[in-house]
């Protein structure tokens, strides 16, 4: 059993990036996705961007172009709280935003940690969130 992990986990790692979902290049260079991973139900997101939901990834998505414009206010409401964000729009990053109910949305040994930088915590009663901005890997 140990041996069809392993190959498993082998064939992952060898047929492909398995953090290419982070990107969106090269076929998207103008736009920087934003990008809602909730563990926690989302009742709502108030937004003057659309979020679409993607049941394959369980996240929320937008594209928005980045124009070196004002920052964008964002607010999710789960479990009878609100989360209010003022996201800046960073040239060539991507922006993905953390939503759980327990204490601990910006864990140390998560993707988002290790290849995020500037994240941030915000927090309500009974929902947490983490903000990490991720550079681009443009080819």
């Amino acid at each position: 059993m140990k041996y069809l992990l392993f190959l498993l986990c082998f064939a992952l790692f060898a047929c492909g990036d398995p953090l290419a979902w982070l990107d969106n290049c090269p076929w998207e260079k103008d736009k920087e996705f934003i990008r809602i991973v909730p563990f926690a139900k989302i009742d709502t997101i108030i937004s003057q961007e659309n979020f679409n939901y993607y049941s394959e990834y369980n996240e929320y998505e937008t594209k928005y172009k980045d124009l070196g414009s004002d920052p964008l206010f964002v607010a999710v409401v789960a479990a009878g709280d609100t989360l209010n964000y003022s996201l800046e729009i960073k040239n060539q990053n991507n922006i993905f935003i953390v939503v759980d109910t327990l204490d601990t949305p910006c864990e140390s040994d998560s993707l988002l940690s290790k290849k995020g930088f500037g994240h941030y915590k915000i927090d309500a009663e009974r929902i947490h969130s983490c903000v990490f901005y991720i550079e681009q890997q443009c080819y």
